[in-house]
C-alpha cells in the first residue's frame, strides 16, 4: 500500500502541465498515489488530465474555487499517511520523494518537512536557496516573515495537517503561510538539507495590488499565530487592516517602497534565469537601491555554498 500521496492544485497549468506531473510519475519511489485537482481550468490542462493513463492518479474537477478550496479537497481524499506537495509548473527531482519520507520515518516528532529548493527558467538554472534545517530557525524565519519553508516543497503527515482544519479559504489572501504556522505550533518543522525541488520563476510582474496582498497575507497569518500563542482572541483581516492603519507615518510610507523592491528582485530572478541577465542585475540594482537591507538579506541567501543536491 503506498504512503505517500502528491497533491497538485491545477489552474491553466500549460505548457509547464506535463513536465510537472512527469517529475511527480518518474519518482525512484514509484509505490505513490497522485491527486491532481483542476481547479477550473480553460487552456487545456482539463483535457491533458484526462487522458493521463496512470493507475496511481486521481483526477478531481471542480469550478475553478481558489487554492485552498483545491488543496482541502485533496487532503479530504487522500488515503495515504503522507501528503506532499507539488506546484503545476515546477520539477521535483528524482529522490525527492523517497528522501522525505526516509525522513518522516526516522523523525516521528516532525510534522512536516520540505526541501531546499533551487530556481530555474528556460536558460538556467540557479543556486539552491540555503534554508533553515532544524524546527527552532525555521520557526524564527516564519514569524520574523522571511521564508522558513517553500510551500511546494512540503510533506506533512496527513493526521496533523487534518488536526490543524487544513488551509484556511478566506477570498483573496494566499494561505500557505497560515498552514505552515499552525503545522509548527502543532509538531515540528524539518528542512532536508538537499536540493530536491527546482522552482520555475516567470518573466511576469505581479500587479501592486498582488504584491500588497501576498504581503498582507504573510503578516496577518504571523499576527493570528501571536494570538493563538499568547491566548488572544482572534482577529478578522479588516479588523488587522485597521491595526495596520495605525503603524507609524514612516512605516506606512515606507511600505510602497518595500513592495516595489520585492516585485523587481523577483523580476530580477526571472530575468537571469530566462536568458536576460543584463536586465536582470539591472532589476537587481533596483531592488538594492528601494530596500537595501532586503535585497542584502535575499543575495546572501542565493550565495552561501548550495545544498547537497
Amino acid at each position: 500500500m503506498a504512503e505517500v500521496t502528491v497533491a497538485m492544485n491545477v489552474y491553466n497549468g500549460m505548457p509547464y502541465l506535463p513536465a510537472a506531473v512527469d517529475s511527480i510519475r518518474n519518482q525512484t519511489l514509484q509505490d505513490i498515489e497522485i491527486i491532481l485537482v483542476n481547479d477550473g481550468s480553460t487552456d487545456g490542462s482539463a483535457e491533458y488530465l484526462d487522458a493521463l493513463e496512470d493507475p496511481r492518479v486521481r483526477v478531481l474537477h471542480q469550478e475553478n474555487s481558489g487554492t485552498a478550496v483545491a488543496s482541502n479537497r485533496a487532503i479530504a481524499a487522500c488515503r495515504t499517511p503522507y501528503i506532499a506537495r507539488m506546484d503545476a509548473d515546477d520539477l521535483s527531482l528524482p529522490h525527492r520523494i523517497a528522501t522525505q519520507l526516509a525522513f518522516m520515518e526516522r523523525n516521528p516528532d516532525v510534522g512536516m518537512v520540505g526541501t531546499q529548493a533551487a530556481w530555474f527558467g528556460t536558460h538556467s538554472v540557479g543556486k539552491s536557496i540555503k534554508l533553515p534545517t532544524a524546527h527552532d530557525a525555521i520557526w524564527d524565519a516564519l514569524v520574523s516573515g522571511y521564508h522558513g519553508m517553500v510551500h511546494a516543497t512540503l510533506m506533512m503527515r496527513t493526521e496533523v495537517i487534518r488536526s490543524v482544519g487544513g488551509y484556511w479559504s478566506i477570498p483573496k489572501l494566499d494561505d500557505d503561510t497560515d498552514m505552515m504556522l499552525r503545522m509548527g505550533e502543532a509538531a515540528r518543522l524539518a528542512n532536508v538539507d538537499k536540493t530536491l525541488y527546482h522552482y520555475r520563476v516567470l518573466l511576469e510582474s505581479l500587479s501592486g495590488a498582488a504584491v500588497r496582498r501576498v504581503r498582507f497575507s504573510y503578516e496577518y497569518s504571523i499576527e493570528l499565530s501571536r494570538r493563538r500563542r499568547a491566548g488572544l482572541p482572534s482577529i478578522t483581516p479588516d479588523e488587522y487592516a485597521a491595526l495596520r492603519r495605525q503603524r507609524p507615518l514612516r512605516q506606512r510610507l515606507y511600505e510602497p517602497l518595500d513592495l516595489y523592491a520585492r516585485d523587481q528582485y523577483r523580476l530580477a530572478t526571472a530575468e537571469m534565469h530566462n536568458g536576460h541577465p543584463v536586465r536582470g542585475r539591472a532589476r537587481l540594482a533596483v531592488a538594492a537601491l528601494c530596500a537595501p537591507p532586503l535585497t542584502l538579506q535575499r543575495i546572501r541567501r542565493i550565495l552561501r555554498p548550495a545544498a547537497e543536491s
